[in-house]
């Protein structure tokens, strides 16, 4: 009787510890994400293991990111937070949670929705995540993002007139020093992005446009008849006003 009162309480606290363990990692999680939005990067780095063991790998389907170590990885996200400290906002949705824990080790896989401004979801990711318990503390290890919107056949391309095509023509800053510029060559629409080569857009919607090299969307933004800035979906929601 007695033996069995002490298994079933040993067995209620070992499930406590495990959703403990469960809530802790999804927090960390969404606090690598939140922390990077809010542009502060003492947040975003106490997520992390600090050693040259951490994997960052994104991949969609024509070109990814791999970068090993603390030390790349958190000197290239905070000469951005840096260079572009305003907050913003976080239009990440993380769901779908798929959490293993082991004694100082764990995996999550989750889905991971991004939407625009007018809350219309422009991205789809999985996320994968492996952590290790550290002084009693879940620190991440390895990070990887799948995108999975444009192998779903999401963009369906049309055609657009070269009247229309005409009005996004022109340069448009995204940043400081950084300049998506649109060049229209008969009924093709080109961006121009600083220091990089003149690349394709194709509409698949009259206002918005998709790349079939980088997973990237341009969407155009009117004031009336009046284009005044266009998003590019990538990573998240980032606006640059046009030039005049």
């Amino acid at each position: 009787m007695f033996a069995f009162v002490f298994i079933t309480s040993a067995y209620g606290q070992e499930k406590t510890g495990l959703e403990k363990d469960m809530e802790a990692i999804k927090a960390v999680i969404l606090e690598e994400t939140q922390s990077f939005f809010d542009r502060d990067f003492d947040r975003y780095a106490a997520c992390y293991k600090h050693d040259e063991s951490i994997v960052d790998l994104r991949a969609f389907s024509t070109n990814y990111a791999h970068v090993v170590g603390w030390e790349e990885n958190s000197s290239g996200t905070k000469e951005y937070l840096e260079s572009n400290p305003e907050p913003v906002k976080n239009l990440e949705v993380k769901k779908n949670f798929d959490i293993h824990v082991y004694p100082n080790s764990a995996w999550a896989v989750f889905d991971i929705e991004i939407y625009d401004d007018a809350g219309v979801l422009a991205n789809e990711n999985i996320g994968v995540n492996f952590l290790e318990k550290i002084n009693g503390e879940w620190k991440i290890v390895y990070l990887s993002r799948v995108g999975v919107s444009s192998y779903r056949g999401d963009f369906e391309e049309i055609e657009v007139s070269a009247e229309v095509l005409s009005k996004y023509q022109g340069k448009y800053e995204l940043e400081p020093g950084f300049i998506l510029e649109m060049i229209v060559e008969g009924t093709q629409l080109y961006i121009l992005p600083t220091g990089q080569q003149k690349q394709e857009l194709f509409a698949y919607e009259e206002n918005k446009f998709f790349s079939k090299t980088v997973n990237a969307q341009i969407g155009f933004n009117f004031e009336g008849d009046k284009v005044v800035s266009l998003t590019l979906y990538q990573n998240g929601e980032h606006k640059a006003p046009k030039l005049e």
